[in-house]
């Protein structure tokens, strides 16, 4: 594993605990979302701390992407699908990280994530995250969230990740980002 590899292990460790925090605690005050003005959707602290602990995917994805295409010769399946995952969730952070309010379902992938991270080996990990995948997916298309076009927006990249996931459960990838020197 590089040094920037391992610096995103211990981030996905260490903020595990806070986010599935950040996560249960929003999934409990969800419902005071449906009194508020639907199309001035309030930032509560809860937000900026999940946006923080959302930022460092920056600079991870830009670099593993980075390296991928410099290593174009280790370019096989596996290499590509994470490429284009990286690529397109570099594409979809813009939205992410502008999101007025993040709705539990949202932020329940970046939550699972971290797991999949810290226990690259342990495969049945990636099917409850597929099922939180298609829960954000559904929820993102229930009343306030489908009327915003930046949760819309949001849905689009989460949905466009799909055939990058099927790509790496295909080919039987690790995340043990073991893919690039």
């Amino acid at each position: 594993m590089n040094w920037y590899s391992t610096i995103w292990y211990w981030w996905s460790f260490y903020s595990f605990i806070p986010l599935v925090l950040l996560t249960l605690y929003r999934l409990r005050i969800q419902e005071s979302v449906f009194t508020l003005n639907e199309k001035a959707l309030k930032s509560y602290t809860i937000d900026t701390i999940f946006r923080v602990l959302l930022s460092p995917m920056i600079f991870y994805y830009s670099l593993d992407s980075i390296y991928i295409l410099m290593q174009y010769d280790r370019l096989d399946a596996c290499n590509f699908s994470f490429l284009a995952h990286h690529l397109i969730t570099l594409a979809g952070l813009p939205t992410a990280m502008s999101l007025p309010y993040y709705p539990w379902f949202a932020m329940a992938p970046v939550t699972w994530h971290g797991l999949l991270i810290v226990y690259p080996h342990e495969t049945w990990l990636n099917y409850p995250y597929l099922a939180i995948l298609l829960l954000m997916a559904y929820g993102i298309n229930q009343k306030p969230w489908k009327d915003l076009p930046i949760y819309q927006s949001l849905g689009k990249y989460g949905l466009a990740l799909l055939p990058t996931l099927a790509g790496l459960w295909l080919f039987s990838c690790k995340n043990d980002m073991a893919n690039v020197l």
